[in-house]
């Protein structure tokens, strides 16, 4: 499986310090096999963030990336 999660700063205003938090479901994935660049995975949970992604660091108005996962 292959997940792709978009992002966009649709505010007037920067986001700083943005994460982004993603749950496998563990009955139906190997939580074994997660790969996410740029994430912190603990157990089923996938984070991004600025300490990990520099691009979460400052997402300015009408900016927008993503991030993606496989298992």
């Amino acid at each position: 499986l292959q997940y792709r999660i978009a992002y966009q700063n649709n505010a007037t205003t920067a986001a700083r310090g943005v994460r982004i938090v993603f749950t496998v479901d563990s009955s139906t994935a190997d939580l074994s096999t997660i790969q996410a660049e740029g994430a912190n995975v603990s157990g089923n949970t996938i984070t991004w963030s600025a300490a990990s992604k520099p691009d979460l660091e400052v997402v300015n108005p009408n900016e927008s990336g993503s991030v993606s996962v496989s298992l």
